[in-house]
């Protein structure tokens, strides 16, 4: 086990439903990472994140290459992680990022789906 829970998610949106998950957030009671005209970031009493990205936000082709949500997995450590989905066949589809106090990596996973691993910043 390389310590796993799921932490984020990213949707793929118009920008009617990104009014609309302004809505649904503020019904929620969801904190606002970040509000931008092209995207949502909002964040769960537990510490959780949900994300909402028009397609004009600038995202990397790859990301919602294969559906309309990406979802993320916080690992203990990323590396490890990543060395041990590539082992069993699954490719990075970027680089290692950092940013918002995670490192993070985008792999493709079954299908060529986009996974996130997320590591917090220590």
């Amino acid at each position: 086990m390389i310590g796993t829970s799921l932490t984020w998610v990213a949707h793929l949106v118009t920008p009617e439903e990104l009014t609309q998950a302004r809505r649904f957030a503020t019904a929620l009671g969801l904190a606002v990472l970040s509000d931008e005209p092209s995207k949502l970031m909002l964040q769960t009493d537990s510490g959780d994140v949900v994300e909402y990205c028009t397609s004009d936000h600038g995202l990397p082709d790859y990301f919602f290459a294969t559906g309309a949500t990406v979802v993320g997995f916080q690992v203990e450590d990323l590396d490890d992680a990543a060395a041990k989905l590539a082992n069993a066949g699954f490719t990075p589809a970027a680089p290692v990022g950092q940013g918002g106090g995670v490192r993070f990596q985008h792999v493709r996973g079954p299908g060529d789906t986009i996974y996130g691993l997320i590591q917090p910043a220590n």
